[in-house]
């Protein structure tokens, strides 16, 4: 097993303190913020992370995480085999995957010390609610006035969400994922839930990652848009 990477926390630093920088000096002018503690509408979308973020969390789960863990892996896997879409997967996922499984009783994260970059970069300019919404379920003119009570400078339009710390999010993410290829000859990044139930069961650490793709039955191949594996072709060696 290859050693738990430790750019991992430096990295979500840099992240922490650009959203502490960006939040400052854009105090007296950007929309108002709705995120608050206890607020978990967003803990109900798909997040994406990195293969290395999800490492150290499968190492350091409670039992009562790995239960839920796998309770929300079998109701994905549910979903991706009607076969569905992307788009299609981003709008069911707060119904019929439902909330991270991270989250607590107390819609509290349970990981928050180690939560990925794609999570501390989520800012809300609109009432938590909004989190939760199919903009696609909204008839033409509730779809328009939001999209009018947005503030096209600050969000990633036709999100809500702002769009400088999800930038920058990004820019780590892609700076993850070529250092893990640059070491070891591939990268992972995904569904966030499902990396780290794949590394907690198939350790992809330290097993070929076509090995560990075979396992992952109940998951067609057309779905497999939920994991970005790069290069495509690894090694078949058992």
């Amino acid at each position: 097993m290859r050693p738990e990477s430790t750019i991992v926390p430096t990295i979500h630093q840099k992240m922490d303190h650009f959203v502490a920088r960006w939040l400052e000096s854009t105090s007296d002018r950007r929309p108002f913020l709705h995120c608050r503690q206890g607020c978990d509408k967003c803990c109900s979308m798909a997040v994406h992370a990195t293969h290395d973020e999800a490492v150290g969390i499968a190492r350091r789960l409670t039992e009562d995480q790995s239960r839920r863990l796998a309770e929300y892996v079998d109701g994905l896997k549910e979903v991706l085999a009607c076969g569905v879409q992307f788009r299609d997967y981003l709008r069911w996922h707060p119904q019929r995957v439902g909330h991270c499984p991270f989250l607590s009783e107390a819609s509290t994260c349970g990981i928050y010390a180690q939560r990925p970059l794609s999570c501390r970069a989520l800012l809300s300019t609109r009432p938590a609610a909004w989190c939760a919404t199919d903009l696609a379920a909204l008839d033409d003119w509730d779809r328009e006035l939001y999209r009018q009570s947005l503030d096209p400078e600050f969000v990633a339009w036709p999100s809500h969400f702002i769009a400088a710390t999800q930038t920058y999010a990004r820019d780590l993410e892609a700076h993850l994922l070529a250092r893990q290829k640059s070491r070891y000859g591939w990268s992972l990044s995904g569904n966030f839930p499902l990396l780290v139930w794949l590394e907690r069961e198939h350790q992809v650490s330290h097993r070929p990652l076509d090995v560990c793709f075979r396992r992952l039955t109940g998951l067609n191949a057309e779905s497999l848009f939920v994991l970005d594996l790069d290069p495509s072709k690894t090694s078949t060696t058992n």
